[in-house]
Order: structure tokens, then C-alpha cells, then sequence
């Protein structure tokens, strides 16, 4: 299992070297937690493991790769891909990136970031937001959120796999 940063600049880094990029989609802060999101998905449906160790937590704007803790339905910043790619928002990320750990990706790992950005990198942020807070475990999550008025919720490993096994072709 690897951090969800390193999983992160394997696709800006794919995305960059390949002139994958397009000008109605480009990579940005929000789009990279909705491709994670997909990658993650699909690592667990069809390897049953984790792609990275980070959990997914669910907000008013989709789905994000937590780089938050959640304590008494509060989110508070602990790190992960906020303090890099912040301030990225909206604005294109196009500087490759250099991590050693990138080279320890395994194989099965990329294959699932490759598949993510194949399927889903020339759907713009607005697409992504759209199609994952039409997933049922977006939805299960949010709905626990507004009834406990909570500003974010983690969705479960095991919700993840099945949603994804059930639901998306792998």
C-alpha cells in the first residue's frame, strides 16, 4: 500500500509526460481526489486491497482522499495532498513531479491509476462531482452527515469494494 500523495503524482506525473491533458479537462487539485477516488475503487473491487492507506471522506463537494481526521463530525487538517496541491484548486497542475517512491508502485497499482485516468481524465471536475455524488455510498455517507450534522463522514473500505464490484465494470 502506498500514500495517496504518491498515487496522486503518479497521475499528474502520467498525465504530463503523455500529453494526456486536454483543454477542457485538465488536472486539478479537485479532479485528482475524484480520479483517487475511482483508482481506489477499483483497486479494492478487483485486488481487494487498498491503493493507498488514506481514508475517503465525503462533503457538500464529493468525495476527497482524507488528509483530514474527523472528530465529533469536525474536520480538521492533518496533512495528506491539502499542503502540496492546494494551491492548485482550480488552476491546471503542470510541473511533473519527483517522489522516490514512485519507482515502488507496484504493477497492479498503476494499472488501476491508468485505468482511473483512461476512464475518467477527460471528464472534467464538474463531471467527476457530479457522477460520485450519484454513487450510492455518496449518498449513504452525506445523508449521515445531515443527520448528524456532520461536515464530512469517511466511507468504509467495505462499502467502497462492493459499491465497485456491484456497480462499475472492473
Amino acid at each position: 500500500m502506498c500514500l495517496a500523495v504518491t498515487a496522486a503524482e503518479y497521475l499528474i506525473n502520467k498525465t504530463i509526460n503523455n500529453g494526456e491533458k486536454t483543454e477542457t479537462s485538465p488536472l486539478n487539485y479537485y479532479k485528482l481526489h475524484k480520479l483517487l477516488y475511482f483508482a481506489q475503487g477499483y483497486m479494492l473491487a478487483h485486488h481487494n486491497k487498498k491503493l493507498f492507506q488514506e481514508e475517503i471522506i465525503v462533503n457538500s463537494c464529493g468525495v476527497f482522499i482524507s488528509s483530514f481526521s474527523i472528530e465529533n463530525g469536525v474536520v480538521q487538517q492533518t496533512g495528506g495532498l491539502d499542503p502540496i496541491y492546494m494551491r492548485y484548486k482550480e488552476n491546471e497542475i503542470r510541473k511533473p513531479t519527483t517522489n522516490p517512491y514512485l519507482d515502488l508502485l507496484s504493477k497492479d497499482r498503476e494499472k488501476v491509476l491508468d485505468r482511473a485516468l483512461k476512464d475518467y481524465g477527460d471528464k472534467t471536475e464538474d463531471e467527476l462531482t457530479i457522477e460520485t455524488r450519484e454513487h450510492s455510498i455518496y449518498k449513504n455517507s452525506y445523508k449521515t452527515n445531515k443527520k448528524d450534522n456532520s461536515t464530512a463522514s469517511i466511507i468504509g473500505v467495505e462499502d467502497i469494494r462492493k459499491f465497485f464490484k456491484e456497480n462499475l465494470k472492473i
